[in-house]
């Protein structure tokens, strides 16, 4: 609203060094086999505290479709509600552009290895196979 001012959202533990914006890739979940998801791939990128939960930052979706690409590539699709705005912006702050996070991919394997790139952390339950 007009004349309000929002207080400020805190990306920092108690220790006050900032906490690295972490992901999730479904095809790496414990649930994965028990909890499908409509198209080739989800990954969960958010402000995700040690313990559990959430931070003030927030998440957003991506998923990964299959559009018929004649390259048998995957289309990103970003997936963002208000309260994942902030962590949005973390991370076009480390890629710079949105055109090129969601450039086509081939796998859930090689939109993980981007992210990792960007020095986001993984904090799926299973780690990817070929990083340490």
């Amino acid at each position: 609203m007009a004349g309000q001012e929002k207080a400020p959202r805190r990306h920092e533990e108690d220790g006050g060094e900032r906490r690295p914006l972490a992901f999730i890739d479904h095809h790496r979940q414990d649930y994965a086999e028990l909890v499908s998801v409509p198209h080739e791939g989800e990954f969960l990128i958010g402000d995700y505290l040690e313990g559990g939960g959430v931070g003030d930052l927030g998440e957003f979706k991506i998923a990964l479709h299959w559009l018929g690409s004649r390259h048998g590539m995957l289309d990103p699709q970003l997936c963002v509600f208000g309260d994942g705005s902030q962590a949005l912006e973390v991370l076009l702050g480390l890629f710079g552009d949105l055109s090129g996070l969601l450039a086509p991919v081939a796998d859930h394997e090689e939109f993980t290895r981007r992210l990792l790139e960007l020095g986001l952390r993984d904090a799926s339950d299973k780690g990817l196979e070929g990083t340490a």
